[in-house]
């Protein structure tokens, strides 16, 4: 074992052992273990410094500042009582009717819509404010609602715009179109795994009901003593209209999502809460939830930055394959499938990126092309980077829905363990994986 492979072996070991320990912040893990590590393996400081800020400059211009002013955005809607009045109006055809079902129903079609922006983080910011109110309303499972949300996200990766089939048309050697082509058949094979996943949280939600233990408050019963103060009825019209430019400038247009939600926030802001005294307390609301979210992604930036620029990725994915005899490495892109539910749990969903040169070269000795290496994780990696605490539209997710992220981690990764695997064996079945 190389002196590479046996520090980013005790690295990972350590982060698990943290993750599980919960006594230090993840946070302070992720920044100085593979600080350390970069030292023990003879990086001089300037360099390691030099890893960490490229990538967590990288990280900020694809998802930072979108993030920023997108909760300010919604933080500032949501108040306005306009999501509540389409709720109302979305729920008067039902009448008493209303159940489970036809939530989880509007829930993957909602979401499946929204993820034309081709970003996971901006789908959660468009579905969860229009949505949340109606799962308080009847009482629905707000963990539920986003591994329902995440798996209809899954169903959408195949857009040749999005960031991940670009990503990975680069390793595969293709243009995004055709690697989306590709996707496009794996991606049908998430409609059984979508309708079992009802029939199983329909049982679920029955056995075990909605409880508010399952719910980080974020002092929402104090904001309750004062949100009519902030509620604009009749400026309803005008909030949609700009709600829906918005949507149209990210999934049409292709405009840079931070420009799009800072202009909404702007409009949102002179027109509804024009003074000081009102617009201030909200953006003080919105503070604490971007610090928080960011200090995770430049956490995660800088593990990411230094892991892989050291080396250690590298050396840590041959070492993995290394451990496979011959005859199952015809199958070692499916076994790392497989378990990538379980292994982003507890690591930043990045590190895969530097499997795919290794898991392309070794599909080539079985007759595998690039791209049927690298099409069943750019549709199914999904189901795993939704239910990780690593991922920032994890964070963005359960800040919007107000739920412990402990609590929904625990409950989304054995559900999307097995939507993994099923997907991956209907799509063996029907021959769209190889």
């Amino acid at each position: 074992m190389s002196n590479t492979l046996m520090i980013a072996t005790v690295i990972i070991l350590l982060i698990i052992s943290f993750v599980l320990y919960k006594k230090i912040p993840i946070q302070f893990i992720l920044i100085f273990l593979p600080i350390l590590g970069a030292l023990a393996l003879g990086l001089d400081i300037n360099k390691i410094n030099n890893l960490a800020l490229n990538f967590m400059v990288q990280t900020m211009r694809s998802i930072g500042f979108m993030m920023l002013f997108g909760l300010m955005y919604f933080t500032m809607l949501s108040k306005t009582g306009m999501f509540e009045q389409i709720i109302e109006w979305i729920m008067r055809p039902f009448n008493k009717k209303l159940n489970n079902w036809i939530i989880m129903i509007l829930t993957t079609v909602i979401s499946m819509i929204a993820m034309l922006t081709a970003t996971p983080t901006a789908t959660y910011l468009i579905v969860f404010p229009i949505m949340v109110a109606l799962y308080d309303k009847v009482k629905f499972d707000k963990r539920v609602a986003m591994i329902i949300a995440q798996t209809g996200i899954s169903t959408m990766l195949f857009l040749p715009w999005g960031q991940g089939v670009a990503t990975s048309a680069i390793f595969a050697g293709v243009s995004p179109l055709k690697l989306s082509s590709s996707i496009l058949p794996i991606s049908f094979c998430f409609i059984p795994v979508i309708i079992l996943q009802y029939i199983f949280f329909a049982w679920f939600m029955k056995k075990y009901p909605y409880s508010e233990k399952s719910v980080n408050q974020n002092n929402h019963s104090k904001d309750k003593v004062n949100v009519d103060i902030y509620k604009r009825p009749k400026l309803f019209w005008f909030n949609l209209v700009i709600f829906i430019c918005v949507i149209l400038c990210l999934a049409v247009l292709k405009l840079p999502s931070y420009l799009v939600f800072a202009a909404g926030a702007f409009l949102t802001t002179i027109i509804d809460y024009p003074k000081s005294t009102e617009y201030k307390p909200l953006w003080s609301q919105s503070a604490i939830t971007i610090f928080n979210i960011t200090f995770m992604i430049v956490s995660i930036a800088i593990f990411v930055g230094i892991f892989n620029g050291s080396g250690m990725t590298q050396s840590l994915a041959k070492g993995i394959v290394a451990i496979f005899p011959h005859f199952v490495l015809r199958y070692i892109h499916l076994i790392i499938l497989g378990l990538s539910v379980i292994i982003i749990r507890f690591l930043p969903y990045q590190l895969f990126n530097s499997f795919y040169p290794i898991l392309i070269q070794i599909g080539k000795e079985f007759g595998l092309s690039g791209i049927e290496i690298v099409a069943p994780f750019s549709a199914t990696l999904g189901l795993a980077t939704g239910s990780s605490p690593l991922t920032p539209a994890t964070l963005v997710g359960t800040t919007l829905l107000g739920v412990n992220l402990d609590d929904y981690c625990n409950l989304a990764v054995p559900i999307q363990f097995v939507s993994n695997i099923l997907v991956i064996l209907i799509g063996l079945i029907f021959g769209v994986i190889h």
